[in-house]
């Protein structure tokens, strides 16, 4: 694959499905951290982020807003 072949020698860390928890962690680890770390840390805080709506509002299963 050429896009792996351009980025596995270079300093880059490719992140994809950013969210806020992420781009947050992102700029408050950057500094006395190394690129690998810091790329850790953003996938770690992406999945934590991740929620559905229904277990953050305490709604049942099957239960609608619009009844």
């Amino acid at each position: 694959m050429k896009l792996l072949e351009i980025i596995l020698p270079t300093k880059v860390e490719v992140v994809t499905g950013v969210n806020m928890p992420m781009l947050l962690t992102l700029s408050s680890y950057r500094k006395g951290r190394s690129l690998k770390e810091i790329g850790k840390l953003a996938k770690k805080s992406g999945r934590r982020s991740i929620t559905l709506v229904k277990e953050v509002l305490g709604q049942k299963e099957g239960r609608r807003w619009l009844t």
